[in-house]
């Protein structure tokens, strides 16, 4: 819809139009005077007839000429329901076990139950087994947001997230439902809305859950490809792209935006498939076959031409009617002046014949063959458009008498450019996701063409022309640009890309990551632990070691000023009971700087990886170990007696704190960082391993050369 300015900017200039045609004369268009009403207000009788409507249905009006209402308006709400569920029934509609899997809302008592009834299906209880968010599932649990690791969606085992494999649990029967239904060929979500409201307004049932499910989806196939489940990975993964196509053929440009986007997750995904190197060469290039055999990717042409564009034309029609026929105006139509709706000074024909114009350009503009050619189109519909509002912002209607410039015509196509510039729905950026789309299509194939080749022949091809004839027919080009795909081998894997919608190379930058760079990209780093059919798979990325490096500093240099501080505390003891004053004092400032020092460096490290609790409570300790030090220098200082209670706690605070949290911070690692050093060491001294890769591989080896001796002693 509209922003609230454009929609008050529209309300704006049909009210001036209104106060300009009342206080017109002109014949032919003067409305009647209104007759003054007597003391007692008329009772309506059965024998007034209903007033004609004002639309009359044809071919480049209305676009359908039936079935119509109980007013003689054509009901868009039956057409849109015998439109898309010809030929569904409930054993080949996936709609139904998607609603089935998700929680109904935003529907009235009455709507509720027609909504079940098209479905064919029983009305759902409120409470039930039904899909929820990682957000939903956390905030209830445990009563805070889930954290950004807890998001992830990498390859992952359920001992280190125990709380993502609870979710998955949590959801595993309404889940199966929708893997079931991703099998079935139709997607149709029945039309309901109470009489007098804009299918604008309608909400869509199991379209926003469907992301919830895709979420699902994509952790779970990550689950299974760390555990070298590769075929169930797969499985899981395909599932995604059929929900994401299912939910895109919704009559709704947002739901194809959800099914695009959904597509897009397990493509993201798939990434990580390409990069492991259990993967062989027939698997590859056998889900490379799966994914050609896909349902193919919502058509925008027919979803604008049919779903937008009617839905468009039913809420023009609600808008015709007066006020009387409807009760409470719709909320869409709220910043609409009365005029609009009440007057019979405007032509509804040309008001939908503006409206019609549009959307014939806009499909026009989808149908071109190639993105540069819908591209190019694209540019000239946006500065006609763009045109056309501006034109309708300088218009003053005000400047002369209505007779002498406006007809009831081109009063009406006025009318018309104000509501189609501001309600005009955003097809092009939905659009440019379909072709974003087209292009990820593209590189799956040939990215996993490029990992059937490395598990043939042990390392990726210099150049693409050698994929072809045997993984991939041919070698395509970059759809925006019609010119062959970017790629480059690396020693870690390789990278390959399409240039975007701004037809230029920006390197290998997606979106967001430089000023206007927008390239669609498939890098894949070669992970270092893999598995072989019964092995764990286990990826290592820099990114990963990085990190463990600076962790293993931290912990290092706390145990280092942890040791400084417990000999400096035992040194201010016994210089003060057997020596002077004024050595123990600076022996105690030292002691409480380098306690300070070692317990931030701590607490540093619990917070960073995500642990509140243990970083407040390292905070805590660390205010009485403060005190209690302080106490000590300042007794020393004045030359007060010293209680040795005060140095009692002050020690034992500060020992108690960084044992405490060397124990944690110690078991964090070894659960943030298992897979790196349980991961084969033949794999971790791989020949394209960087300098960092090599450190943990010898840490991981030096470590096994001390255990196991003892494990096999035992």
């Amino acid at each position: 819809m509209a922003s609230i300015n454009l929609a008050r900017r529209m309300a704006m200039a049909a009210a001036i139009v209104g106060v300009a045609l009342s206080s017109q004369s002109h014949p032919g268009l003067a409305q009647e005077a209104p007759t003054k009403i007597s003391g007692k207000t008329p009772q309506p009788t059965a024998s007034i007839p209903k007033p004609p409507p004002r639309i009359t249905p044809s071919k480049t009006t209305t676009k359908i000429l039936g079935p119509l209402d109980d007013d003689g308006y054509v009901d868009y709400v039956a057409a849109l329901n015998e439109i898309y569920g010809r030929g569904v029934t409930p054993e080949n509609n996936a709609g139904l076990l998607f609603v089935r899997a998700s929680r109904i809302d935003g529907f009235g008592p009455a709507e509720r139950k027609r909504f079940f009834e098209l479905l064919h299906c029983e009305p759902l209880p409120e409470q039930g087994a039904y899909l929820a968010d990682i957000e939903e599932y956390v905030q209830k649990r445990l009563g805070r947001p889930p954290s950004q690791r807890e998001k992830q969606r990498g390859p992952w085992l359920a001992q280190d997230f125990p709380l993502i494999a609870q979710w998955l649990q949590f959801n595993e029967k309404p889940l199966q439902l929708v893997v079931e239904g991703t099998r079935r060929p139709k997607c149709y979500f029945p039309f309901v809305l109470p009489k007098g409201e804009c299918l604008i307004e309608m909400p869509l049932p199991a379209v926003q859950a469907s992301r919830t499910a895709a979420h699902l989806l994509v952790t779970r196939a990550m689950l299974s490809l760390q555990r070298g489940e590769i075929r169930q990975a797969e499985n899981d993964l395909l599932a995604c792209h059929r929900l994401g196509r299912l939910i895109g053929t919704t009559p709704y440009c947002i739901g194809t935006l959800v099914g695009l986007s959904i597509d897009t997750d397990a493509w993201a995904a798939e990434t990580e498939l390409m990069r492991c190197d259990a993967l062989s060469a027939a698997q590859a290039l056998d889900y490379q076959r799966e994914l050609r055999r896909l349902p193919p990717l919502p058509r925008l042409d027919e979803i604008v031409d049919q779903g937008e564009r009617l839905t468009f034309l039913q809420s023009l029609g609600v808008l015709a009617r007066p006020k009387g026929l409807n009760g409470e105006r719709p909320t869409v139509w709220k910043e609409m002046p009365p005029f609009v709706s009440e007057t019979t000074l405007l032509d509804w024909s040309e008001v939908l014949l503006v409206a019609n114009d549009q959307f014939d350009k806009a499909v026009a503009v989808i149908r071109e063959p190639t993105i540069p050619r819908r591209q190019a189109a694209w540019e000239r519909f946006h500065r006609e458009l763009t045109a056309m509002h501006e034109e309708v912002k300088r218009g003053d209607f005000n400047k002369l008498p209505l007779r002498n410039q406006l007809s009831q015509k081109a009063i009406s196509r006025e009318i018309g450019k104000i509501l189609i510039t501001s309600l005009f729905p955003a097809v092009r950026a939905v659009s440019e996701a379909e072709n974003r789309a087209e292009a990820r299509v593209i590189l799956a194939q040939v990215g996993f063409a490029l990992a059937a080749y490395r598990a043939d022949h042990g390392s990726y091809p210099k150049d693409l022309s050698e994929l072809a004839p045997r993984y991939i027919a041919q070698v395509p080009a970059d759809p925006f640009v019609e010119r062959p795909l970017h790629y480059e081998r690396r020693p870690d894997g390789f990278l390959l890309y399409s240039v975007g919608a701004n037809a230029k190379d920006d390197g290998g930058a997606s979106l967001g990551e430089k000023p206007s760079s927008d390239d669609i990209v498939i890098k894949v780093v070669r992970s270092l632990a893999s598995t072989r059919a019964n092995e764990q798979t286990t990826v290592v990325d820099e990114s990963s070691l990085r990190r463990y490096e600076t962790l293993f500093g931290l912990m290092g240099l706390a145990t280092i000023l942890f040791s400084l501080a417990m000999f400096f505390g035992v040194a201010t003891t016994l210089v003060r009971l057997f020596a002077t004053r004024r050595l123990s004092t600076c022996l105690a400032f030292v002691h409480v700087a380098i306690a300070a020092a070692g317990l931030l460096v701590l607490t540093y490290a619990a917070v960073l990886h995500g642990l509140p609790f243990f970083g407040l409570a390292s905070l805590s300790l660390f205010a009485v170990a403060a005190l209690a030090g302080v106490r000590i220098f300042a007794a020393f200082h004045l030359r007060k007696k010293t209680v040795p209670g005060w140095l009692l706690l002050g020690h034992g605070a500060i020992a108690i704190a960084a044992l405490a949290l060397l124990c944690m911070a110690d078991h964090r690692i070894d659960v943030l960082y298992r897979p790196l050093r349980t991961a084969p060491l033949r794999q971790l001294e791989a020949r394209n391993a960087s300098p960092a890769q090599r450190i943990v591989a010898t840490r991981a080896n030096i470590g096994r050369a001390l255990v196991e001796p003892t494990a096999r002693s035992n």
